[in-house]
């Protein structure tokens, strides 16, 4: 049951480097799944899971559609081939071998396919490791990808090697991308490359910056160069599923397991590890994280500015005032970043009032027209039959007649609710002569601006306005032309 304490991620190293494509909430199962074996299982079990964990893990908002969802996703995963490259040839296998539902009690039972048995049963090498939490609230599918590729490579140099380089090809192949998707370089850093290193960036443990390498004028290869990230704090962290919840405190596992723990420390890394605990940074697994991420002339440089503030005022937690500053200095803002920013603020603040004008003159148009229908239809009933007649065929000639359409809407009876609406226009156009002006004005707006300023904003945004709103503009401007 997902209510047990299983927060790692154990894979052979063979499987993350399957070629396959997985959904988010397929990937999600599987990392479920995956921690609820036991290091020292040696067969599979049949794993059940409850269906209101599916919905916390996948974000469902009821359970009106949840075993459905369920069930194709199970379906797909069924039927989800993945090929495996061994040493005597290619093995493609499904990830899992039967799922079984019972809907009177609201769980699922699934079992892996037992070929899965020697990459993820009794791993003594050659494997990844690492905690659930830190993919399981990711929602890029390349950065979860992209995230166990580089991990991978990351631990087997036993992180003594920071930057690894992938053929282009290759790597869209491991992230499941067809021949015909993303065939400019362009779209594939836009769709998958940047996406995923920002997530990667603000959720968790570990991230990337990568260059393109060419050969002649075309990208051929992608050099990824890992970074630590030990400003994420995972307890922090929104996470959907109710696994996390059950978190207690960090694991620390050995070296056998491929410690998540920094590489070895210089000597002088490690005098600033002594230096950050004395000033109260802790826990130490902490600092030597921010130790390892940082240059050391960096850390220098925030001790020394520590101790400056200190002089000035007294600082009650200096342990947080640094790793704020880590934070800032590990995020800091680029000019380029933080100009699209400011421009994205201003045309957010333009839109704003784009949607404000908009809606104050569709109120006041609404307004506008349901004053001038009532006054057209007390206009018209106080006629006599004479005058109405000669309204009915002005209104005939200039609007029925040469439409065969119109003409069958009005010769119906009762009166056609579109041939109602047109003579109601028309009797408030032609006879009432209503001035849109003075109508604004008395609102307390000035109609000609309001109009300029709407017009500008859907050139600015290429918005098209409401039909409402368009005949407004279309009428306001043929009665400025009369004037």
């Amino acid at each position: 049951m997902l209510k047990q304490k299983h927060t790692k991620v154990i894979k052979s190293n063979r499987l993350i480097q399957a070629k396959y494509k997985l959904t988010l909430n397929e990937q999600r199962l599987i990392f479920i799944l995956i921690s609820l074996i036991n290091q020292d299982d040696k067969e599979f079990k049949t794993y059940q899971i409850r269906i209101q964990d599916f919905i916390d893990v996948f974000g469902l908002k009821s359970k009106k559609n949840s075993y459905d969802e369920v069930k194709e996703t199970t379906s797909r995963l069924l039927g989800n081939t993945l090929k495996i490259e061994e040493e005597s040839g290619t093995l493609q296998i499904n990830w899992l071998s039967s799922a079984k539902y019972y809907n009177n009690k609201g769980y699922v039972e699934l079992c892996f396919d037992p070929k899965l048995k020697p990459y993820l049963l009794q791993l003594k090498e050659q494997f990844t490791t690492y905690r659930l939490e830190y993919v399981l609230h990711l929602k890029s599918i390349y950065a979860i990808r992209l995230y166990e590729l580089l991990l991978k490579e990351y631990n087997y140099y036993r992180k003594t090697k920071d930057n690894f380089v992938f053929e282009l090809k290759k790597l869209k192949e491991l992230l499941g991308i067809d021949k015909k998707e993303y065939i400019k370089f362009n779209h594939f850093k836009s769709r998958v490359l940047e996406p995923a290193k920002k997530e990667l960036q603000l959720k968790s443990d570990m991230y990337f910056e990568y260059e393109c390498l060419k050969t002649g004028r075309s990208i051929t290869q992608i050099k990824f160069v890992i970074k630590p990230n030990p400003s994420v704090d995972v307890c922090q962290l929104k996470i959907e599923a109710p696994i996390i919840s059950t978190i207690e405190a960090p694991l620390k596992p050995n070296d056998n397991e491929q410690s998540e723990s920094p590489a070895t420390l210089t000597e002088e890394q490690a005098g600033l590890v002594k230096s950050l605990l004395d000033n109260g940074f802790k826990p130490r697994v902490e600092a030597e994280k921010f130790v390892f991420a940082l240059p050391c002339q960096e850390i220098k440089d925030t001790l020394n500015a520590l101790q400056m503030e200190q002089k000035k005022k007294k600082i009650d937690n200096s342990g947080g005032w640094i790793r704020n500053a880590f934070k800032n200095r590990l995020f800091k803002k680029s000019d380029e970043e933080i100009r699209k920013e400011e421009q994205k603020k201003k045309r957010d603040a333009h839109f704003k009032e784009y949607k404000d004008l908009k809606n104050q003159l569709e109120t006041l148009f609404n307004e506008y027209n349901t004053i001038n229908s009532q006054k057209a239809h007390q206009h018209y009933k106080g006629l006599t039959d004479e005058e109405q007649n000669a309204l009915k065929e002005q209104f005939y000639d200039g609007y029925i007649k040469d439409s065969p359409l119109l003409m069958g809407f009005y010769r119906e009876t009762p009166m056609n609710p579109i041939i109602k609406s047109m003579m109601t226009q028309f009797i408030t156009k032609t006879v009432l002569q209503t001035d849109f002006e003075s109508f604004f004005k008395s609102k307390g707006h000035d109609l000609k601006s309001a109009i300029i300023r709407l017009k500008g904003y859907t050139g600015v945004f290429n918005i098209t306005t409401d039909h409402e709103i368009e005949v407004m503009i279309k009428d306001y401007e043929a009665h400025i032309r009369k004037q």
